[in-house]
């Protein structure tokens, strides 16, 4: 129970004031709806007594007649007054549920338009962190959590929490309209009802919270089986180890549609077990009004018992249908909850803010400066960078260079804003360097080893991240010439609209980094970095790619993470980085004296 509450709890949270009050008006309305039964119900009552008088050739009397009376019927003929009693029960009712259906269509509506801007505003708030609070999930878990968790906590457990809040006010309305009329059916009514609920919910309730966690848990491992054997489909074939991999998604997948089936049968358990109660519940009641009473009394009650139990049944149903898919939903949206909660004790370190495609950035200088700074990554108690110092100018060409593990990619993921300093200062164009990005987009830009290739055309590719009707055709052949494609657009029957398929798929890896590059440089940057950027390029394309960029030291500043020396033997300056600390400094030449390791491998290279 304390488990339950706290789901509600946590799950409540997400919603404003204003969506609360939205809700409480919702449920206002419901009473309202839930009177209209009970009316309906009455009238029914009233019919069952009216045929047993009409049967009886007797003169309706008591209650029937005050009832009539209040109508304007108590004149009409009996056949007049069952059918003004069967029009208005039917007008009454089928109203009730119509508007029932629109209330509650326009609170699911309301509901899954508000977790889409919870996934929105979650994926923002996500997004404006540094990479390290990014990479503590796995694609997999982080998408399930902003998309099926979401969703589950809007629709899954608030959604059906109104749903189940709206059927438990049409039972105390008809509980209460019932206690009026007749005490001992009230009573035994909600008796036995509430002890089937309660049976069904100790029964089932615990199944459908372990089948949502299961779900959830089966859902985010198959698919990263799944993204794992695409991905890596070259390594997992050479190793023979496809019918592994296969083996196991499959066993992933029947146990997932095992839990989907147990989840989807749960609910025919309440239905079932209702059914059977309002059948043996209408004849128990009715076989002892017909001992302590009249059979007018009698067959009144078994009207108005039947006609409650029209709507009590398919609420009790919908009540414990909705604790099942509460349950369930609380299983899974476990990943989502916990997501909202750690980003909400996060600040934005780098706030989302609109590029536009000026590609002018006035007033920036590529400078780079780090002030004695220091990075623990999360859980580790060594530092990845330690009391660093450096200074890189406008226009400037620094290598960094060293064994791996050294602090390389830590150094490049500080300059460009994607992790903030434990201790120290980073600084670029004298702003931190999210500010920089802010203030001028598209200033810097950055090239991994394995730029991310997406299932669009070349253009799409190199203009990234921009709309591609916007999309500027003088920096786009610009960055094509810069990054050495040319020759190979020109062997392309489709040119820059040629697909390149899912990652690249119809690339070579030397065309991958050569399409990242002119990415990086479409944006026309004042600073580049390139992270082991040209490692799949020939000796050719890379000297001619080197001496491309060469050419525009006056208005760039070059910053690359090299193994491959000959990249950066022309570099102005050079740092040694090893166990996060610059253990050298100063022309490629300078450097190789001072570090014997770099000069070996220098050598080896044939430098």
């Amino acid at each position: 129970h304390l488990l339950i509450k706290d789901f509600y709890l946590r799950s409540f949270k997400i919603l404003t004031r204003k969506d609360l009050t939205k809700l409480l008006v919702v449920l206002i309305i419901q009473i309202g709806l839930s009177l209209l039964d009970l009316l309906g119900v009455a009238l029914i009552g009233l019919i069952g007594a009216l045929t047993v008088s009409g049967i009886q050739s007797q003169t309706p009397s008591g209650a029937v007649a005050s009832a009539l009376s209040l109508l304007g019927i108590l004149e009409f003929t009996f056949q007049g007054q069952a059918a003004v009693l069967g029009l208005s029960a039917a007008i009454v009712m089928i109203s009730r549920t119509i508007l029932s259906i629109i209330s509650i269509r326009r609170v699911l509506h309301f509901l899954s338009a508000r977790g889409a801007q919870i996934s929105s505003n979650l994926l923002r708030k996500l997004l404006s962190q540094q990479i390290s609070v990014i990479n503590q999930k796995t694609s997999q878990e982080t998408l399930y959590a902003l998309t099926n968790g979401v969703m589950s906590i809007t629709l899954g457990i608030i959604g059906n929490s109104v749903t189940l809040i709206a059927d438990a006010i049409l039972l105390t309305v008809l509980f209460f309209g019932i206690l009026i009329v007749d005490p001992f059916m009230a009573i035994s009514t909600l008796f036995s009802f509430s002890l089937i609920a309660l049976a069904l919910y100790k029964l089932l309730h615990k199944k459908a919270l372990d089948l949502g966690n299961s779900q959830a848990k089966i859902t985010v491992l198959s698919n990263e089986r799944i993204v794992e054997i695409v991905q890596g489909y070259r390594e997992i074939s050479v190793w023979n180890r496809k019918d592994f991999y296969a083996s196991e998604i499959s066993k992933l997948r029947f146990t997932l549609s095992r839990d989907l089936a147990e989840s989807s049968f749960l609910p025919y358990i309440g239905k079932y077990v209702l059914e059977t109660a309002i059948i043996l519940g209408a004849l128990t009641i009715s076989a002892i009004q017909f001992i302590v009473s009249d059979a007018a009394n009698a067959i009144a009650t078994m009207s108005v018992f039947l006609a409650a139990g029209s709507r009590i049944a398919p609420a009790v149903l919908r009540m414990q249908q909705g604790g099942l898919q509460i349950n369930g939903a609380m299983g899974s949206s476990g990943p989502t909850l916990n997501l909202i909660e750690e980003l909400s004790q996060l600040k934005e370190i780098n706030p989302l803010v609109e590029s536009v495609q000026k590609f002018e950035y006035p007033g920036f200088r590529a400078n780079v400066n780090l002030s004695e700074v220091t990075y623990f990554y999360p859980d580790e108690n060594s530092p990845a960078l330690k009391n660093l110092t450096l200074d890189i100018n406008d226009g400037e060409f620094l290598a960094i260079v060293g064994p791996s593990g050294a602090g390389k990619s830590t150094l490049a993921d500080l300059i460009l804003g994607l992790l903030t300093p434990t201790q120290g200062e980073a600084r670029v164009a004298g702003v931190k360097p999210g500010e920089a990005i802010a203030q001028w987009p598209g200033s810097i830009s950055y090239v991994p080893q394995d730029p991310l290739i997406v299932n669009g055309s070349i253009q799409e590719n190199i203009a990234f991240g921009f709309p591609v009707e916007n999309l500027s055709e003088e920096r786009l052949y610009e960055a094509i010439r810069l990054a050495q494609l040319e020759e190979f657009l020109a062997s392309l029957p489709f040119g820059v609209k040629t697909i390149v398929g899912e990652r690249g798929a119809r690339l070579s890896g030397g065309q991958k980094q050569r399409l990242g590059i002119a990415r990086a440089l479409y944006t026309n940057p004042r600073l580049v970095i390139l992270d082991e950027a040209t490692s799949a390029l020939d000796g050719k394309t890379e000297a001619d790619f080197s001496h491309a960029l060469s050419s525009l030291k006056q208005n760039l500043t070059l910053v690359v993470i090299a193994h491959r020396l000959s990249t950066v033997q022309d570099a102005d300056k050079v740092i040694y980085l090893e166990e996060g600390e610059i253990k050298a400094h100063g022309t490629f030449s300078k450097v190789r004296e001072l570090v014997k390791d770099f000069d070996s491998q220098a050598r080896l290279m044939g430098l």
